[in-house]
């Protein structure tokens, strides 16, 4: 009601929507209304479900902006204008470095050696879910390499008293655990174990081997199946359309599984560099590209603003 209320006053030129569909939908309908210029920026993943939102969309966005290659032929196709403007994840990993040894100094690690980063993730039931899956695979790795040393990642908005059960046997088993960046921790590794999310996304964008790991309750994971339409849970397979990135997916997501991937990724140089590879082309599709810099632009173009 306010948001509309501020709209009904100032009569915008262009309204810029990001995100949250089921409010800025709501919001577009209204900014139409009104005889605003609609931008949608972070345009709902329609791929992945809800797919008839794009025709409700047509109705009142006059261009999106989107942060996959992909998805722009999905909203041209469906007479939105739109353009592929790269993902913020890009911009936002630009001010840290990508030398492996100063990531691992800011991180107070080994400069030597190889180092596996454990990110799993920054929702509470992701640490309860993924933790002792972690944990369980350090161990049964450390059997066969001992000389591996690695990270374990707790994200800063996680209070660590509150985890101290979980988290105080990985110190036992001399893991670092840090609340830094997970782009310093995945410049600083070899290869990481990773929740599905953001953090994997700037896995890819650091061409980092990783596996990923997705974990829920059996009736959430059968809800996701019956409504999703994305046949992968990482973006980089998404865009790929194939399982370039190792998924370990529910019943999947074990220790054992967990310990095979990790090996081939650390002792396969062929499996290696074809990882490296694939992460490569995927991070090509997105460099050089600068989305703030350029939706700016697209507001200036709708509002009808001088170049």
């Amino acid at each position: 009601d306010k948001t509309v209320e501020v709209m009904e006053r100032e009569r915008p030129e262009v309204v810029v929507l990001i995100d949250y569909p089921d409010f800025n939908f709501r919001v577009g309908a209204k900014a139409r209304e009104l005889g605003s210029k609609v931008l949608y920026y972070v345009s709902p993943q329609i791929w992945a479900w809800r797919s008839g939102r794009i025709h409700t969309m047509k109705r009142f966005v006059d261009q999106a902006a989107v942060l996959l290659p992909f998805e722009e032929k999905i909203y041209l196709e469906a007479g939105i204008p739109c353009e592929f403007v790269g993902h913020p994840i890009m911009e936002e990993m630009s001010s840290f470095t990508d030398d492996k040894s100063q990531a691992r100094k800011e991180l107070g690690l080994d400069a030597d050696g190889e180092l596996v980063a454990l990110l799993p993730g920054s929702r509470p039931s992701e640490l309860k879910t993924l933790l002792p899956i972690y944990l369980e695979s350090v161990r049964l790795m450390k059997k066969e390499h001992p000389e591996l040393n690695y990270v374990l990642s707790l994200a800063p908005n996680l209070v660590r008293e509150e985890f101290e059960e979980l988290l105080s046997p990985f110190e036992r088993e001399g893991i670092t655990i840090s609340s830094k960046s997970a782009v310093l921790m995945y410049t600083a590794a070899d290869a990481a174990v990773v929740a599905s999310g953001t953090a994997a996304l700037q896995g890819v964008f650091r061409e980092t081997p990783l596996v990923v790991l997705y974990k829920v309750s059996p009736i959430t994971y059968w809800l996701i199946r019956m409504i999703a339409n994305a046949k992968y849970a990482n973006l980089a397979n998404i865009i790929l359309d194939r399982e370039a990135v190792p998924e370990l997916l529910q019943g999947d997501a074990t220790a054992p599984n967990v310990v095979r991937v990790l090996k081939s990724m650390l002792g396969d140089w062929d499996r290696n560099n074809e990882i490296h590879k694939d992460l490569h082309r995927v991070r090509e599709m997105f460099n050089g590209k600068r989305p703030t810099l350029r939706v700016a632009d697209m507001v200036g173009s709708l509002a009808g603003w001088p170049a």
